[in-house]
């Protein structure tokens, strides 16, 4: 719990118009969120301004609101009347980071930083699951993982958490530096380095050195040493090409310890990336650099994973399960039961977290219709990494009926984005879908690369938008079938779950 501290929020560098002695447990930057325990935070976006709406959460009982314009004589009575304490700042984001990094000082949680290009958040749920089995647990909620998510994180955080888990999003580079000024991790976890976020930042290269920061920000402290470790650790997917240049050149410089973790069915896999600067250290394995490795990974009719668990030493010490669909969760459940391994925490409780997990809305969520139709909501976020991983998991799905893909724009790649939309359809073919349904006008370039592949032109369906799907579908499917639902967010492909289910 954050206790309202007078002398903190001046020193946070806002000014005070009517102090207040409320206790805040948490601070939003949604009035419709403010409450007796949670502070309000007023922002001026695009569309809305925070500060029309300082009254109602006055009313609703939020026991600080920091204003970002002056206030009103009708908002200073209000605020009087109601013992809530009002303040005043020019920059409510600056403030809102160091308000978090004041209270950052105070937490003595081992902190955990997670990031990747895909499966963050899949993984950051993983973690938290696998860590709550022993210990306080806290841990960033939804994808707050930016400059105001991290803050409002770290803000929320109870004062007896011992391990905290912050997620940590970035499209361009030195953003993740800012996030561990404010969090100030001692651990790192990094799922992957993909394509998210290259039309920002230009190459793979150039994402993997800014996924990188985190390794380059730990730092060690007292919460390591009540774990046990006297140095600062990462776990790395060994399976991801970029990992072993991470391990090799990133870590050794801030002496960080590296831990990889592999599915050992798929590590041949490992992409190679054209062009890389980086290349260098894109040659096998040594095996013996792997800690916790999966194998004989089988997947049920809804893409539910099992396989072996094998030790450094390559013994099959359990049998593992999840309810998170796709090959590709088994990669990040290693990088969680690694994390459970390195905290000493017992194998059967984390095996039996992660198998318990279910997937989010939006996040190769399973959806089971009354019709009989099988969904997977996916249509959260989307990336040429994320979709090839979608695909494969649909491919390996058990059905008495038919596949349908429906993919749309893929948005921030760059000046290559239909290059990237062209050679995602050309990987279609061995998916083994039966029907291509393409939304929007990128997604023209998949269905062309599919055609080029060999994908039959009567197996793909071009829509100008979500509706227009919908409405193909809905004559379309029939029970037994599987609907895979896959784009950027801003596409709208969550109107066609709900259609659908």
């Amino acid at each position: 719990m954050f206790e309202a501290n007078h002398t903190a929020y001046l020193q946070a560098g806002a000014q005070c118009l009517l102090e207040g002695k409320a206790q805040v447990k948490a601070f939003t930057l949604d009035s419709k969120q403010a409450d007796t325990n949670t502070a309000f935070i007023a922002f001026k976006g695009e569309k809305a301004d925070g500060n029309d709406y300082v009254l109602q959460a006055i009313a609703q009982g939020a026991p600080l609101v920091v204003m970002s314009r002056e206030a009103t004589a009708q908002e200073l009575e209000s605020a009087k009347d109601s013992s809530t304490a009002l303040y005043f700042t020019h920059e409510p984001e600056l403030y809102l980071q160091e308000l978090a990094k004041l209270y950052r000082a105070s937490l003595k949680a081992l902190v955990i930083g997670i990031t990747g290009s895909v499966g963050k958040t899949s993984t950051k749920e993983l973690c938290r699951a696998v860590c709550q089995t022993s210990y306080n647990t806290h841990a960033t909620e939804g994808n707050f993982n930016n400059a105001l998510g991290v803050p409002l994180t770290i803000l929320s955080t109870p004062e007896d958490c011992e391990v905290l888990i912050v997620e940590m999003g970035m499209s361009a580079r030195h953003e993740i530096d800012q996030l561990c000024s404010i969090a100030r991790p001692q651990a790192g976890i990094i799922s992957n380095v993909g394509q998210a976020h290259i039309g920002m930042l230009g190459s793979q290269d150039e994402v993997a050195r800014a996924k990188a920061e985190l390794i380059e920000n730990l730092k060690p402290s007292l919460a390591l040493e009540r774990f046990g470790f006297s140095q600062s650790f990462a776990i790395l997917n060994a399976n991801n090409a970029f990992s072993k240049w991470i391990a090799r050149a990133v870590a050794p410089k801030v002496q960080v310890k590296v831990h990889l973790t592999a599915n050992l069915d798929s590590i041949s896999e490992t992409v190679k990336v054209p062009n890389s600067k980086l290349a260098s250290y894109f040659e096998p394995y040594d095996y013996k650099e792997f800690e916790l490795c999966a194998k004989d990974i089988k997947l049920n009719e809804y893409a539910q994973t099992s396989f072996s668990l094998l030790d450094a030493a390559r013994k099959t010490i359990a049998q593992a399960q999840l309810k998170l669909p796709g090959v590709h969760n088994v990669s990040n459940a290693l990088l969680a039961l690694e994390l459970g391994r390195l905290l000493g925490l017992k194998l059967d409780k984390a095996l039996s977290a992660i198998a318990s997990l279910d997937a989010k809305g939006g996040r190769q969520h399973m959806i089971e219709t009354s019709s009989g139709l099988r969904i997977i909501d996916d249509a959260y976020n989307a990336s040429p990494n994320s979709v090839r991983a979608a695909l494969k998991t649909l491919s390996q799905m058990q059905t008495q009926g038919r596949k349908f893909a429906v993919l749309g724009d893929m948005k921030e790649l760059g000046p290559k984005e239909r290059e990237y939309h062209y050679n995602l359809g050309l990987v279609l073919v061995e998916s083994h879908i039966d029907k291509l349904v393409c939304v929007g006008e990128l997604s023209k370039e998949i269905a062309r690369g599919a055609l080029d592949s060999g994908m039959n032109k009567d197996q793909i369906t071009l829509t100008q938008d979500a509706q227009e799907a919908l409405e193909f579908l809905q004559a379309n499917v029939k029970a037994g079938d599987v609907c895979l639902i896959k784009a950027s967010h801003s596409c709208g492909l969550d109107l066609i779950v709900k259609g659908l289910a």
